[in-house]
């Protein structure tokens, strides 16, 4: 193997290792300012904000229609990083005397178990979609054979060498 082609396997895997990452960065910063409007002409509308792991977060301008749920799917779906088990809406409640937030928290992957009340959105709420916690066995994998090409490719330039 010839220093050129070490140096091409050396990038490649470096890439592998920090790609993915610089990419989700770079969506992240591009789509946190955008605002989305999803209601017909004229129609009554509410205005949420989604935060967090999901494709699309932003300022949604929603149907009344539209349910928890129903604004996952229209933000793009959940990130690979997304636990949906922990998806806490966080709700101003205005009384009379006082102000007053209230955080619900639901578990979407365990639907048919959900609150309908709770899958309801109102005026101002702020949905934050958690990130799973620890590391995933296929990220693990990836590091690892990463790892073993370039252990791999440095032991072969050095046997080359010394021959």
């Amino acid at each position: 193997m010839t220093v050129s082609r070490l140096k091409v396997v050396i990038a490649l895997g470096i890439s592998l290792i920090l790609g993915d990452q610089t990419t989700a960065v770079a969506q992240t910063q591009a789509s946190s300012t955008t605002n989305y409007r999803f209601a017909e002409t004229n129609e009554l509308t509410i205005v949420v904000n989604l935060l967090g792991a999901v494709r699309n977060p932003g300022r949604y301008e929603l149907s009344r229609s539209i349910d928890l749920v129903n604004l996952l799917a229209l933000a793009g779906g959940q990130q690979e990083s997304a636990d949906l088990s922990d998806v806490r809406i966080t709700r101003t409640m205005r009384t009379s005397s006082r102000v007053e937030r209230r955080e619900i928290r639901v578990n979407v992957e365990k639907f048919n178990a959900v609150d309908e009340t709770d899958l309801v959105l109102n005026q101002g709420d702020i949905i934050y979609v958690s990130y799973q916690s620890g590391v995933k066995f296929s990220d693990v994998l990836t590091y690892l054979t990463t790892a073993a090409v370039l252990t791999t490719a440095i032991v072969t330039v050095i046997n080359q060498t010394r021959n």
